[in-house]
């Protein structure tokens, strides 16, 4: 019994030590600080990479009230001093501009008041409000406490949803000389304020920052780095074909604000793709979050559901537009472009509220082009060889592709051109839009401007049936089949124009008019043939007409 007294105390004793510690190291209210973004670095997927700093007097602490909502594994806080990040919640004035809006427990608590009813029976009843068991927030208060300010871009966040009493909207709880009463609203005729209400308070979410500076600095820096949703920039591109010869290339931005107020904040524009693997998951730091909603983003594959719509749109524009362009040594002239392919561009410190957005010229130069009739054939074989189209022996010419009047000319740019829409104008007049993907500085881009109908073409295949070997492969069996091929093409404009014609194909090469250039593509592990391609540049001049002619062997499946 003595042994168990004994460690009674000891518990005590500890338990009690414990927090006058806690009571000597942190002060119950802190002073409250803001932080200065001093720079914001935009993707164009929502994504932004910012970056605050905080000057304080010295060791203390201390509650930052502008709170991040960090991508997790993106917060790091960079000090001289020893700083511990503590989330947690502090009670909060809260400031109503009219402070008396209702007769209700949520505005009158703590007030001393007298009842008058309607029935003149009734008399007067002389009490204290009594605080509602559970507070509604007020007009003032900022629901978005208790969720991310972008909840629907955060994987496995659930919407929280409010429920409070009720009986606080119908009744008005005093306590008085006799008892608690508990009055309907609907027959009170008037209430007279006696005496003040109680200052309310709600409790806020803060970021406590605990600084032991050892140094015994007096200003000590802090500076804080992370990733967040809720802005992004939009590039596009004009292309201005006025010159015959030399078109004048600008871009300009259009940038979002969704996360906060910027006030003389560097903005940086990002171009690049790289790999951000959490960026969908909200930090469990965060105190709009909880442990469940983290586990469960994290099982959210990330790359699919969580593509900004500006960033779907220009992959989808960005594959229809480049699927007939294979990159090859000659498109990346810059060979002295060194490290990742992530590339800042700053656009100056810029203001700009939340909600709000602005446009922004970025860059201006000029460059040689050349007006071309581009046509794209796509092939359309599988992995084992079989065509989409019903094959025949039939020699019936089918149109097969588009032609598009395009324009080819290179980056003029000192900067990589990232994907985004460009539209074509001549003497202020627009031609045409399309998508412009990815190209280094000097590279070369063909931007399609309008379809081409005075040009026309027409393809025709045969599978050479009877000229076929069999051939197995790890069991299965294929038919090496010969493929001849004819193009037309018919000029019916009175002016001579260069056409540049690709093909894509599977198989091997045997022969080809015109000398065209012959490439591999990207060829999956899966394919039995070798995919390639054929370009051509051929000069047409007014009113002539020229048929190509091309064969190749291709294994199909049988």
């Amino acid at each position: 019994m003595l042994c168990q007294k004994f460690v009674l105390i000891i518990s005590f004793v500890v338990t009690s030590a414990c927090h006058n510690a806690r009571a000597d190291q942190y002060d119950p209210y802190p002073p409250q600080i803001q932080s200065t973004i001093e720079s914001v670095g935009l993707f164009k997927n929502g994504l932004a990479v910012v970056r605050r700093s905080l000057i304080l007097p010295g060791s203390g602490v201390y509650d930052v009230v502008d709170l991040p909502e960090p991508v997790h594994g993106t917060f790091w806080v960079d000090s001289p001093a020893d700083v511990k990040i503590i989330m947690t919640n502090t009670p909060m004035p809260i400031h109503d501009e009219q402070s008396l809006r209702s007769v209700s427990n949520e505005d009158l608590a703590g007030a001393r008041v007298a009842v008058h009813f309607e029935a003149e029976h009734l008399e007067p009843v002389t009490g204290t409000v009594v605080s509602p068991a559970i507070e509604k927030p007020s007009k003032n208060e900022d629901r978005n406490w208790t969720r991310p300010r972008h909840d629907e871009w955060w994987s496995g966040y659930s919407r929280p949803r409010y429920s409070g009493t009720t009986s606080s909207d119908r009744h008005l709880v005093i306590d008085t000389d006799s008892g608690r009463l508990m009055l309907y609203k609907g027959t009170i005729a008037y209430v007279k304020i006696m005496s003040a209400p109680t200052p309310r308070s709600s409790h806020r979410p803060v970021m406590r920052l605990m600084v032991a500076d050892n140094n015994q600095h007096t200003n000590v820096p802090v500076e804080i780095l992370y990733l967040t949703k809720g802005a992004s920039w939009s590039p596009s591109y004009v292309l201005d074909i006025s010159d015959t010869s030399e078109l004048v290339f600008r871009q300009k931005a259009v940038i979002c604000n969704e996360i906060e107020e910027w006030d003389d904040v560097e903005v940086l524009l990002i171009t690049g793709h790289p790999e951000i693997e959490f960026g969908h998951v909200l930090s469990p730091m965060s105190l709009a979050t909880n442990l469940s909603t983290f586990f469960n983003a994290l099982g959210v594959d990330n790359r699919v559901r969580h593509m900004s719509r500006a960033e779907s749109s220009s992959r989808t524009g960005a594959d229809r537009m480049t699927v007939g362009v294979e990159i090859t040594e000659e498109d990346v002239p810059h060979r002295d472009l060194a490290g990742i392919d992530v590339h800042y561009l700053s656009v100056g410190k810029q203001s700009l509220c939340m909600g709000e957005t602005m446009v922004i010229n970025t860059a201006q130069a000029t460059a040689p082009y050349e007006h071309v009739v581009h046509l794209y054939i796509k092939d359309d074989r599988n992995e084992v060889g079989r065509s989409a189209r019903t094959q025949t022996t039939s020699r019936n010419k089918t149109p097969v592709g588009e032609v598009w009047d395009a324009i080819l000319f290179c980056n003029p740019l000192d900067r990589p051109i990232t994907t985004a829409p460009a539209m074509t104008i001549a003497d202020g007049l627009v031609k045409g839009q399309s998508m412009i993907g990815w190209s280094a500085p000097g590279g070369q881009k063909i931007t399609s401007v309008n379809k081409t109908l005075s040009v026309r073409t027409y393809i025709n295949e045969v599978m050479q049936l009877e000229d076929r070997q069999e051939i197995k492969i790890r069991g299965r069996k294929f038919f090496l089949t010969p493929v001849d091929g004819t193009m037309e093409l018919l000029n019916h404009r009175n002016e001579p124009v260069t056409m540049l014609i690709e093909l894509d194909f599977s198989g091997d090469l045997v022969e080809a008019s015109d000398d065209p250039q012959c490439s591999i593509r990207r060829t999956t592990q899966w394919s039995v043939n070798l995919r390639r391609r054929l370009t051509w540049s051929i000069q047409l001049e007014p009113g002539e007409q020229r048929e190509l002619v091309y064969s190749y062997s291709v294994l199909v499946n049988h």
